[in-house]
């Protein structure tokens, strides 16, 4: 995910907010990187710098390929 945020602290509050807005806990976040461009973002995850190329207005976040591991009534 990529969240515009002034801070770290500020981008784990957006992401924990954007998941449990969808219905999804965040369990953990373990790993913030700053980036200031698409290609930056582009060598992490390219589905995630498409959506960021055409972030919607009004939005904080942006999702990229989400992996997801279920557990015992955990997802």
């Amino acid at each position: 995910m990529v969240a515009l945020a002034p801070d770290e602290d500020a981008a784990r509050r957006l992401f924990a907010h954007d998941l449990q807005h969808h219905g999804l806990r965040a369990i953990e976040i373990d790993k913030l990187r700053e980036v200031f461009s698409d290609e930056e973002i582009e060598e992490v995850d390219d589905h995630l710098a498409e959506n960021f190329r055409d972030f919607e207005r009004g939005k904080s976040t942006v999702w990229g390929t989400l992996h997801c591991y279920k557990g015992e009534r955990e997802a």
